[in-house]
């Protein structure tokens, strides 16, 4: 997936569902320049950092490769995973990941 940018709009976390692993977050119509609505599922959420709001828009990019080896250092990910995390500002204060479990992989916690 190429970057995602949409800068100047505000994003809300609408909903997140720990339980079934869902992130979906929304930008709606704020009066301004636009009259459209962005929205942004994602599932089989392993790792969420997130913010409650993100009021200059979102920069959605995969994380890159030193981003991802502090992600997996603190959080246990694994490497497979880098495939499907993603950062959601340019300066990478918020990231999800979804990956080794939507390929069907389980993490041993033995």
């Amino acid at each position: 997936m190429a970057d995602f940018i949409r800068t100047g709009r505000l994003f809300r976390i609408v909903r997140s569902d720990p339980s079934h692993r869902q992130l979906f977050l929304q930008s709606s119509d704020d009066g301004g320049p636009t009259t459209t609505r962005i929205e942004i599922y994602t599932h089989y959420v392993e790792l969420m950092l997130l913010q409650p709001v993100y009021g200059n828009g979102l920069h959605i990019r995969r994380a890159a490769s030193g981003e991802f080896a502090v992600l997996q250092e603190r959080h246990w990910l694994d490497p497979a995973d880098a495939e499907y995390t993603w950062m959601l500002e340019p300066d990478g204060d918020s990231a999800s990941s979804s990956g080794a479990s939507r390929a069907g992989a389980r993490r041993s916690t033995s």
